[in-house]
C-alpha cells in the first residue's frame, strides 16, 4: 500500500491538497521458462538411476527472478518400471532418472515439466525439457 499526495490548482489561483492510498497487486504470471538440462542423453541403459539438473530462465513483470520448480515428470514407456519408479524429483530443479532400455522399438523419453511462480503467487505456464535413453545404444 502506497500513499499518494497530490495538489490541484485552478486558473483563479485556488489550491487544494489531498492524499489517497493505492494498493498495487501483481496479477501477471511469469512467462513460460526457457529450459536446458545437463546431459539430455542418458546412457548407458544399464538400469542405473542418474541425476540431472535443469536450468530455467523466466521473465516476470513484477519480480526480478521468479522461483522455478519441476512440477512433474512423465515417460513415454510407463509399462517398463518392473524395478520400481523410473524417476524422482529430488529438488526444485533436480531429478533422478533411470537409464533403462525399453523393448527396443523406440527411444525412452522423460519429459520434465517446469513452471515458475513469482513473489505474489502467480504461476506461469510450464515449459518442457526432455531426457532420452536411445534404444539403439548398448551398454558402453
Amino acid at each position: 500500500m502506497t500513499t499518494v499526495a497530490c495538489t490541484a490548482h485552478d486558473n483563479a489561483g485556488n489550491a487544494t491538497s489531498g492524499s489517497f492510498k493505492v494498493t498495487v497487486r501483481d496479477t501477471t504470471a511469469p512467462g513460460r521458462p526457457v529450459l536446458t538440462v545437463s546431459l539430455s542423453i542418458l546412457t548407458p541403459p544399464n538400469n542405473q538411476i542418474r541425476g540431472r539438473q535443469v536450468t530455467a530462465r523466466s521473465s516476470d513483470a513484477g519480480d526480478a527472478t521468479p522461483e522455478c520448480r519441476i512440477q512433474k515428470i512423465i515417460s513415454n514407456d510407463l509399462d517398463n518400471w518392473r524395478d520400481g519408479p523410473g524417476f524422482v524429483i529430488t529438488g526444485p530443479l533436480t531429478a533422478r532418472l533411470r537409464a533403462t532400455k525399453n523393448d527396443g522399438r523406440f527411444d525412452l523419453v522423460y519429459s520434465l515439466f517446469v513452471s515458475c511462480r513469482d513473489d505474489s503467487g502467480n504461476q506461469g505456464p510450464a515449459g518442457v525439457v526432455q531426457v532420452t535413453v536411445p534404444h539403439d545404444r548398448g551398454n558402453r
